[in-house]
C-alpha cells in the first residue's frame, strides 16, 4: 500500500492578521493572509478556501487541522479554535491547538540569521503590554509565556548570548538591546503552526484546544 500524505490545514488569528496555510507531509504548499485587527471571523473561511485552491487539495483531502491558541486577540483566538473544531468534525480530521508564540519561534529558527541565537517572540496583548516568550537556539522554552513590556523583556535577556526577536515591537527591542537582532515577521502565521507540528513529527495529542488567554477578556470597545 502506498504512502498516504498528511495534508494539514492550519488557521491562525492571534494577532493583527488572519491566515491559513496548507502543508503536505510537513512542507507548506500554500498560504494566505489578510490584515485584520478585528473581524477575523469574516475572513477565516474565505482564506481557508483560497489556501486550499492554491494547494490543489480539497477539504476532503485534509487529515489534520491546526489552530493557533494564542496568546493574543481574545476574539481572534476563539475564531481560529472554533473554525478548527468545526472543520475537524465535518472532515473527520485530527484537530490540534498550538502555541502561537512557540510556532513563530520555530519558523524564526529556520531563517539564515537565526542559527546559534536564542529566540524571543512577541504578540501585542492589546492591553498596553506584550505577550512574549524566550526560547533557546534549539527551541526549548526558557520560561513560560509572560505578559510584560520592553523593559521586562530586556531584563530577562542574558546579554552575554546572541538573540533574534520577532513579532510586535521586535525592532524597538533590538534598538534597546545590542544582543538582539530583529526579524521582519510581525505576526504569527498559520504556516508557522505547520512547521511546529512537523518538528514534532505530528506526534502531538489531538483536541489540545484550550485557549491561551492569560487574562480575562476586556469587554466593550478598545
Amino acid at each position: 500500500m502506498g504512502h498516504k500524505s498528511i495534508v494539514t490545514l492550519a488557521l491562525e488569528c492571534s494577532a493583527g492578521a488572519a491566515s491559513a496555510a496548507v502543508g503536505v507531509d510537513g512542507t507548506v504548499v500554500a498560504q494566505t493572509a489578510m490584515q485584520a485587527n478585528h473581524g477575523h471571523a469574516a475572513w477565516m473561511i474565505p482564506i481557508v478556501k483560497q489556501a486550499l485552491e492554491q494547494s490543489d487539495y480539497g477539504f476532503d483531502d485534509v487529515t489534520d487541522v491546526l489552530a493557533g491558541r494564542g496568546p493574543g486577540s481574545f476574539t481572534g483566538i476563539r475564531v481560529a479554535l472554533a473554525a478548527a473544531k468545526g472543520l475537524g468534525l465535518s472532515l473527520e480530521a485530527k484537530v490540534i491547538g498550538l502555541s502561537s508564540l512557540e510556532a513563530m519561534a520555530t519558523a524564526i529558527r529556520s531563517l539564515p540569521q537565526a542559527p546559534g541565537r536564542n529566540v524571543i517572540t512577541m504578540i501585542d496583548s492589546r492591553r498596553s503590554s506584550i505577550f512574549y516568550q524566550l526560547f533557546t537556539a534549539d527551541g526549548a522554552a526558557i520560561e513560560p509565556i509572560q505578559d510584560g513590556d520592553l523593559a521586562s523583556i530586556t531584563d530577562a535577556i542574558n546579554t552575554d548570548e546572541a538573540w533574534v526577536a520577532a513579532g510586535f515591537t521586535a525592532e524597538e527591542l533590538a534598538d534597546l538591546c545590542p544582543a538582539v537582532i530583529a526579524i521582519d515577521h510581525p505576526f504569527p502565521h498559520a504556516a508557522d503552526l505547520i512547521m511546529l507540528y512537523h518538528e514534532h513529527n505530528g506526534d502531538l495529542p489531538a483536541d489540545h484546544l484550550e485557549p491561551l488567554y492569560l487574562a480575562p477578556p476586556i469587554l466593550g470597545p478598545r
